[in-house]
């Protein structure tokens, strides 16, 4: 059984004229990896000073932690989990600010 004979029998309306659906068959819709990477790389692009921020943010909240983390009741500077993830989030919301809109 052909791919069509199996559409035919869930659809019984599917067009014979495989033209009618994609009147060009040399432009395709995007499908697959390529249109995940397509994606991707579009929304990180339009996000770069955000995510560069946030690397920043993350090495300088390890940093900030690893020689002046205090080891006592401090609650963002007494874990490197805590400092990092602190740093990140600082360092997303400054440089989000050059982003234009």
């Amino acid at each position: 059984m052909s791919q069509h004979d199996a559409l035919n029998r869930v659809n019984p309306l599917y067009p014979l004229n495989q033209r009618s659906i994609n009147p060009n068959p040399k432009q395709r819709p995007p499908t697959g990896l390529c249109f995940f990477y397509n994606s991707k790389m579009k929304l990180i692009l339009q996000y770069k000073f955000t995510l560069l921020g946030i690397a920043l943010g993350l090495i300088a909240g390890y940093i900030y932690y690893h020689f002046w983390g205090c080891t006592g009741g401090c609650s963002i500077t007494s874990s490197p989990l805590n400092s990092t993830l602190y740093g990140g989030l600082m360092g997303g919301l400054l440089l989000n600010m050059v982003e234009k809109r």
